[in-house]
């Protein structure tokens, strides 16, 4: 073989070898676009569950997920940033008054088949136990970094009412209801909104603390915020406070609205985030230091007379709250860092679309903070803010018959958790 061959043929092989890498970047980048980044669930008046995924940067239709039907918001939980894999539990309070769920989990491996890469469990589990559910609110639920689920109710069992809680190791294996607080003469039927979190979103147990915990709040006669604590250890306290013992610890100073959700999040078991809507709608922040057992409560100016939403943003390493803010019909947004105590001053979404609840808060892969509402026509619409940019205009997302915002999930990060 002459020199002048050998080099061609060193050409095209080397050519060819340069195609093949192309078209396997290509294919990875196709799996990777076809993947979605935020998951959205809701509800209609007609007691259907509907599901929409936002891929590419853009939303889809809302499909039905068959098989059970509620009267109340389905919940979200669920784990991002581990690796590559994201899951999200999807709980209802079922037609029947039970607790039923599934979930749906997303491998985000550019190099796996799309049909590897994510997909829903294969029909509805129930959680087992002849407690009866109360239907004005749906379950509360949490997952650990460790896959730990926990999910709390309303209920009654034995003509006990209470709120009940209970904790598998991996979604499956469910334990025992237990009653909060635990005395069996404990009869009064409380009907005010729960609100469970966990260090969940972390890229290791040893991000958490070393521990798989749980925090469960919920206001209180008096108006004031009860909280109690679990972890794989010792299970119900001693928690947070000193001398707790499984009761509620009473966190007062304020006097909180009974009729709206806490909002609560857990950032690698450092401190957890709590803001509430007080009696009089004004809006208040507590830091709940997990080493020195201290919080205090914190104005934030300005009024809501809805349910407040947080999100931890990890592309953009700051906590997002957002609030509907009354008269005016938008959403405000506030932001601060993880490890901060000073919020930014407010932000509005565009005055093109208007909402009378809450909106549903979370992020996307290059930091933007993304919203959901349900609008005064009962279409959903989306609209995102850039980390140093403003808000886009409103996206309609469909028509969906309900008068309850939807939730919604990121499910495609796999940046990791900043140290």
């Amino acid at each position: 073989m002459t020199k002048t061959k050998l080099m061609k043929r060193i050409a095209l092989t080397s050519f060819l070898a340069v195609l093949i890498i192309l078209s396997v970047v290509a294919v990875n980048k196709s799996y990777a676009q076809t993947l979605p980044e935020l998951i959205a669930v809701a509800h209609t008046t007609r007691h259907l569950i509907l599901v929409n995924y936002y891929t590419s940067g853009a939303w889809g239709k809302w499909y039905p997920i068959t098989g059970q039907g509620t009267r109340v918001p389905p919940t979200l939980c669920g784990i991002v940033g581990q690796g590559t894999v994201s899951k999200q539990y999807l709980f209802v309070t079922g037609l029947d008054n039970k607790v039923h769920y599934k979930y749906y989990i997303q491998n985000n491996n550019p190099g796996l088949p799309p049909s590897e890469q994510r997909r829903w469990s294969e029909g509805w589990y129930t959680v087992p136990g002849d407690i009866r559910i109360g239907i004005r609110y749906g379950p509360a639920c949490a997952v650990s970094a460790s896959g730990y689920v926990m999910v709390a109710v309303y209920g009654t069992k034995g003509g006990i009412f209470g709120i009940y809680s209970n904790t598998s190791p991996d979604g499956l294996n469910w334990g025992t209801w237990a009653l909060h607080p635990p005395q069996a003469e404990y009869k009064f039927p409380i009907i005010w909104p729960l609100t469970v979190v966990a260090c969940s979103t972390m890229g290791s147990i040893y991000h958490c603390g070393g521990m798989t915990r749980f925090d469960l709040f919920v206001p209180g006669p008096g108006h004031v915020l009860l909280h109690k604590s679990w972890d794989l250890e010792i299970g119900w306290g001693p928690g947070l406070f000193p001398g707790q013992t499984g009761e509620w610890d009473v966190v007062s100073g304020i006097a909180i609205d009974l009729d709206t959700s806490v909002a609560a999040v857990n950032y690698a078991d450092v401190a957890v985030d709590v803001v509430v809507r007080s009696a009089r709608s004004m809006i208040y922040w507590t830091e709940l230091d997990i080493a020195q057992h201290t919080w205090g409560w914190i104005k934030i100016p300005g009024v809501t007379t809805s349910a407040p939403s947080l999100s931890i943003n990890y592309a953009a390493q700051q906590i997002d709250l957002a609030v509907r803010i009354p008269r005016q019909d938008l959403v405000g947004h506030r932001q601060k860092s993880i490890d901060a105590v000073l919020w930014t001053p407010w932000d509005t979404t565009p005055s093109t679309q208007r909402t009378r609840c809450s909106p549903a808060v979370s992020f996307r892969s290059g930091g933007e903070v993304a919203v959901l509402i349900l609008g005064t026509d009962h279409h959903i619409y989306y609209s995102e803010k850039l980390p140093e940019g403003d808000w886009s205009g409103w996206v309609d997302v469909g028509y969906v018959a309900t008068n309850d915002p939807p939730s919604m999930a990121n499910v495609g990060w796999i940046g990791g958790i900043p140290e």
